[in-house]
């Protein structure tokens, strides 16, 4: 007998025994009044129609998808489906223009595509445009021209497009107030402003300056304030709808103040403050007005001889700092000052004397502090001033250089015996890079 199994609707997925299944209705010669096996699959999804079936029930009264019958003649089962779910198709044009967010998110239903809804859902669609473009309107949806929210109450298979367009570009700039400082547009790496960039017009753009930053080439530190645009942090946001400029403003916060010594090994130098302490700045960048004092130490033999960037010759100086500036510390071995007769008239006590410097370094302003101690056997000598007041800085001593001897004369008057009579006594001299010191001159 011919054993045929039809769907309702036609057309859906079924078999008779173990073959394979194939659009309904089917039909195989059979025996008579033998058991045979149909069935039909369930759930099933028509792709051609966007429908999504579930079984009912046998024209023979079965309620599963798989049930027997036994012809005993020509004989036709009809398998009934109801539509359980309409597909949602969801296109965005151009294509990678954008995308389609949908809530709820799926049918939910097992067995049967995602985007298959049951009738009457109520789906919200939410478009979100790509970079560089912007929603323009839904085709297969109501909704107003950039509009970015739908809904489609599902009634039959649907399909909705979600319209963008690309946007018209514009040029980003960002500045720095001074010039040159680091900025970025985005996330791309940071660079000497001012930095321009292609941006789609009135999308949002982050813009950023890093805060603190410091100039090397000029020995300044800078500390951020705020955009041109209003915002008040490093990192702020801008839309622009035409060409534009968003320039970060910054305020000096340090100087830098370096420090170095000649000869590299004739000494050491002490800061006090020790530091700025600006946090994210150089260690050696002050703040302006800061005074910083420097102290130098000799080493090896050397002391300090001169400041080169600061005022002084003394072992401390001080720098106000109010720009970049560096101070460099001289050191050399000290100068070696003697004071020495050189003649004496005979019959006379006014004495030719010399001064010598026997160090490596100019003795400046080699001074007679004080001519003291006179004693003589059978004479009495005092030191006549008229010439020479102590202090004094010996005649061609200003500034002593290494090796070089300088003459001066000194008075002495004999109060009572001969003025020729020996006599000694005792001078301290002093330089401004010499500690005082005394010597005996005793005169023949």
């Amino acid at each position: 007998v011919t054993l045929t199994v039809a769907t309702s609707p036609p057309g859906l997925q079924a078999r008779i025994g173990i073959g394979a299944y194939a659009a309904a209705p089917i039909s195989q010669q059979v025996p008579a009044n033998q058991t045979q096996t149909i069935s039909v699959t369930d759930p099933q999804f028509v792709l051609s129609t966007g429908t999504g079936y579930s079984f009912t029930n046998w024209s023979t009264g079965g309620s599963t998808a798989t049930t027997t019958v036994q012809p005993a003649s020509n004989f036709t089962a009809t398998a009934n489906f109801k539509v359980a779910c309409y597909a949602l198709s969801v296109n965005v044009q151009p294509a990678n223009a954008g995308s389609v967010a949908l809530s709820p998110a799926s049918g939910g239903l097992t067995g049967l595509p995602a985007n298959c809804y049951a009738p009457g859902t109520v789906v919200a669609l939410t478009a979100a445009a790509a970079t560089g473009n912007v929603f323009q309107i839904w085709t297969g949806a109501t909704g107003t021209a950039n509009t970015t929210t739908t809904t489609v109450t599902i009634t039959a298979p649907v399909t909705v497009t979600a319209n963008f367009a690309v946007l018209p570009s514009v040029t980003l700039t960002v500045a720095t107030s001074p010039p040159g400082l680091q900025a970025r547009i985005g996330i791309g790496a940071y660079a000497a402003a001012p930095i321009s960039q292609q941006v789609p017009a009135n999308q949002t753009q982050t813009i950023s300056v890093t805060d603190p930053q410091f100039v090397l080439s000029t020995g300044t530190g800078y500390s951020f304030t705020n955009w041109s645009t209003g915002g008040s942090t490093a990192t702020t946001t801008v839309q622009p709808a035409s060409n534009f400029t968003a320039t970060a403003t910054f305020k000096v916060a340090c100087y830098a103040l370096t420090v170095g010594v000649l000869p590299a090994s004739g000494g050491t130098v002490s800061v006090s403050p020790q530091a700025g302490g600006l946090a994210g700045l150089p260690q050696n960048c002050y703040a302006p007005g800061t005074v910083v004092t420097l102290t130098a130490t000799g080493a090896n033999g050397n002391v300090i001889q001169s400041w080169t960037g600061a005022p002084g010759t003394g072992n401390t100086t001080t720098v106000t700092v109010n720009a970049a500036s560096t101070v460099t510390a001289n050191f050399a071995p000290p100068p070696v000052v003697t004071v020495f007769l050189q003649s004496r008239p005979s019959g006379s006590a006014n004495l030719s004397m010399g001064v010598t410097n026997l160090g490596g370094t100019t003795a400046t302003n080699v001074t007679v502090t004080a001519i003291t101690g006179i004693t003589a056997t059978g004479a009495t000598f005092v030191y006549n001033p008229g010439l020479l007041t102590t202090p004094f800085v010996i005649p061609g001593a200003a500034a002593l250089n290494p090796g070089a001897t300088s003459g001066f004369n000194l008075n002495f008057t004999a109060t009572s015996g001969n003025a020729a009579t020996a006599f000694s006594f005792v001078i301290t001299v002093k330089a401004d890079n010499v500690p005082a010191f005394s010597t005996t001159i005793n005169v023949p």
